[in-house]
């Protein structure tokens, strides 16, 4: 399990970097405020593409084989960021990361929402916030010290390609555990009746049904606003507040530090059975702390307890909704839906951050916290679509 967390711990480093160092890479390149858009939107489709098809590969080839191609290849992404000439240099390796980030993703998650437990689903995805929160820490530090974003981009390089050469090493273990029962606990996601699990696709068709389909659609929105959080903060912050930029990239740090926390404390607590209701009370605790955040006028302290209070209320949401899907439609439809749901995730990412940022660039960037709840009404609107078919379901 230790190199599983390892896996995620690099899979987060280099996620949440753009946004801490685009006040620094938006002036070098002279680019409008929404261009971040255009490498997460390129970024998303290269994890959309690799999720649906990591299946697949997986078959063919094993999980570690898969591990070790996407660290090099995360890697050598990471190392063109650092030397890129221009914009168009780094759209490309948006691309390539995105190819790597969605295979390990996509293979790691379905891995383990079938044979472990929900606390250390939760522990795999705090351990991704682990590393999405020392991403930002490292651009402020590089910034300061080096004056550049570059060189925060070249140490994540580094870091992937240790990481490969850790997976070339650890490849028989992954071999192995292909044909056993690596996971303990498989009771806790013991396959649903036949019925649920043909709930996901009934007669064997790819079509989802009702329930599937808000389930997908609430991954899609919550990554739309994880994601804009951590892509806009330090831009709005650094425009509303004043800030330096390195003092706005350690403000989003905290963000990702509170989502790492709030994952990392439902993994302790993912026993008591209430981790469904940590959804919907973390969707809900979206809204007063984008009220905070969007008052000006209160000390930057607070906007930065604001971000944190966001990263702990968001942190469970992922992780939980992810581990749910066996026990929601079975052992067999789990890790396609698995597929969907990154997918779904993915897309959302692509598309919705780009767009609040077009908005705050045609009206004003104080405007963020307004996209921001919005995203979160949408969200709590499917959460309480797929609770309702899923009451629905259990009751035929």
């Amino acid at each position: 399990m230790a190199i599983i967390y390892i896996a995620f711990v690099g899979l987060g480093l280099p996620d949440t970097v753009l946004g801490a160092v685009w006040p620094s890479v938006q002036s070098q390149f002279d680019l409008p405020l929404d261009a971040a858009g255009q490498a997460v939107l390129l970024t998303m489709l290269g994890v959309t593409a690799s999720s649906l098809m990591t299946g697949r590969l997986i078959e063919r080839f094993g999980t570690g084989a898969i591990l070790v191609a996407s660290s090099l290849l995360a890697s050598s992404a990471l190392f063109a960021n650092a030397g890129a000439p221009g914009w168009a240099f780094m759209l490309v390796a948006a691309v390539a990361a995105g190819l790597a980030g969605g295979a390990i993703d996509t293979a790691l998650n379905a891995f383990v929402a079938r044979n472990y437990s929900a606390r250390h689903m939760n522990w795999l995805h705090g351990f991704w916030g682990v590393g999405a929160t020392l991403g930002p820490l490292l651009a402020a530090l590089a910034l300061r010290q080096t004056g550049t974003w570059r060189t925060a981009y070249a140490i994540l390089g580094g870091v992937e390609f240790a990481l490969g050469i850790l997976f070339v090493v650890t490849l028989p273990r992954w071999r192995a555990a292909s044909g056993s029962a690596l996971g303990k606990g498989t009771d806790v996601n013991a396959p649903a009746s036949g019925n649920a699990a043909a709930a996901a696709f009934p007669l064997g068709r790819p079509s989802l049904t009702r329930a599937a389909r808000a389930g997908v659609g609430l991954f899609g929105i919550y990554g739309a606003l994880e994601a804009s959080i951590g892509l806009w903060s330090a831009s709005f912050l650094v425009a509303t507040r004043g800030v330096t930029p390195a003092a706005a990239g350690a403000a989003v740090a905290v963000y990702w530090g509170g989502l790492t926390a709030g994952r990392l404390l439902l993994g302790i607590l993912a026993t008591t059975g209430n981790e469904l209701r940590l959804v919907r009370a973390g969707l809900w605790t979206v809204f007063p702390s984008l009220l905070i955040l969007s008052i000006t006028s209160l000390p930057f302290a607070f906007a930065v307890i604001a971000l944190g209070v966001l990263g702990a209320a968001l942190g469970p949401i992922y992780p939980t909704l992810m581990h749910d899907t066996p026990r929601r439609f079975g052992q067999d439809a789990a890790t396609r839906l698995v597929g969907y749901q990154v997918a779904a995730c993915s897309a959302g990412v692509a598309t919705l951050p780009w767009l609040v940022g077009i908005t705050a660039r045609a009206t004003a960037v104080s405007l963020l916290p307004l996209c921001l709840a919005v995203l979160a009404g949408l969200a709590l609107a499917l959460e309480q679509a797929r609770r309702r078919q899923d009451l629905l379901d259990h009751a035929v």
